[in-house]
């Protein structure tokens, strides 16, 4: 509690052990918010303020991360008063947890929030994998008006708004691709590839307003993802370090995580093959929604023998996408490549293997290379469904 000492030209805080001098320029706004009069403390909040900035914006605290534009990725936006009931009928997430509790407080400049999911088609396989924004302004954007806005594979936007119109009905939703406007950046740390949940990125803070970033919501490793109008970051990120494209690949093979068409090939891939459940994108709780059917009798009663799992190359090879990865004791095949990304003399891949054969092989072979695999860090700690089948078997 702080007590103001009328009549005199000092305050003193009954909660501090110090005595402020109001001519002093050292004064912390936030320590003497009840002894100054209102106009005087809006004047030395706003000079702290910016002082908060300046310090958002030093690029040391970002000294280990990386910065990448991702040219393979678009962005369609989707708003409209019934945007939420539209879009909860489409994907396997549940976006009301992106409505939620999401309204602009007065001190916030924007809020932002991110959920991964998948779009399926009447059978239950993949069309393409997504990562939806929520985004809420303080300018008049409530949770029944917001805006969405949907990311996907650059060669599947034309696909997603077909998709999304043949749902749209009567319902008052606005869909329009906006890839020729904004583009996708990821800020992330490439030395390392276990999740780092108390570590700040650059981006998070950063001060202008029409520049969006969130964590990913798959895995914190995965760092923070960044949506912006074209060219705005140019100057932001001009002293952090700037990648060429294939890096932010390579470290999503490296922690077993798949994304486009090259990695969930549409109308070939389950959700739950692609990890969609591990990684936060599906809801079994929700209700409905297209291709809903087979992905919960699947999680429920089924056994998802084969799940996308990072491979670990002995030395750089070519492409190998749909190379079969076989056994070398007894020429078995165990998986199939899915991509490949080589950075000098290491190799990264992912593919798509056969879970409890997989884990028993000490090292398999694709044509002429040697790999490993291992269960990811970010797996459930118990024992997947079908190491337990196989064990019971």
């Amino acid at each position: 509690m702080n007590v103001p000492c009328r009549g005199s030209t000092k305050q003193r805080s009954i909660c501090s052990r110090h005595v402020f001098d109001v001519n002093k320029a050292s004064v912390r706004p936030k320590m003497l918010q009840y002894c100054f009069p209102r106009l005087l403390m809006r004047s030395l909040r706003n000079r702290y303020n910016v002082l908060a900035t300046q310090r958002a914006c030093d690029f040391s605290s970002a000294a280990n991360s990386s910065i990448e534009r991702l040219t393979n990725r678009s962005l369609v936006r989707v708003s409209g008063k019934d945007a939420v009931e539209y879009l909860q009928g489409l994907i396997t997430n549940d976006i009301r947890h992106l409505s939620e509790d999401h309204a602009p407080t007065k001190d916030s400049r924007q809020s932002s929030k991110a959920m991964y999911c998948m779009f399926l088609d009447a059978r239950g396989r993949v069309i393409l994998d997504s990562i939806v924004y929520r985004v809420v302004t303080a300018d008049g954007c409530d949770k029944n008006n917001g805006v969405y806005f949907v990311e996907c594979d650059s060669e599947m936007s034309s696909t997603l708004v077909k998709h999304l119109k043949l749902y749209k009905l009567r319902k008052k939703v606005d869909i329009s691709p906006v890839s020729d406007e904004m583009e996708v950046w990821v800020e992330f740390n490439p030395n390392t590839v276990k999740a780092e949940k108390k570590k700040s990125y650059f981006l998070e803070e950063c001060p202008k307003q029409s520049v969006f970033a969130v964590r990913d919501p798959r895995l914190n490793a995965l760092g923070v993802r960044v949506l912006c109008s074209k060219g705005e970051l140019n100057d932001i990120v001009s002293n952090l370090k700037r990648l060429e494209s294939g890096h932010y690949r390579f470290h999503r093979y490296r922690l077993g995580v798949g994304e486009g068409i090259l990695d969930i090939p549409p109308g070939n891939s389950f959700p739950l093959e692609a990890n969609c459940d591990y990684l936060h994108g599906v809801s079994f709780h929700k209700g409905c929604y297209v291709g809903q059917e087979l992905t919960a009798r699947t999680h429920h009663t089924g056994v998802v023998r084969k799940r996308l799992m990072p491979l670990y190359l002995s030395s750089s090879v070519s492409q190998v996408s749909e190379t079969s990865i076989v056994d070398p004791s007894t020429g078995k095949s165990v998986g199939k490549f899915r991509g490949v990304v080589n950075l000098g003399d290491d190799g990264a891949g992912l593919g798509l293997l056969r879970v409890a054969e997989a884990l028993r092989i000490p090292l398999m072979k694709a044509g002429d290379s040697e790999l490993k695999t291992e269960k990811p860090f970010w797996w459930p700690e118990e024992a997947p469904k079908e190491l337990k089948a196989k064990g019971g078997a």
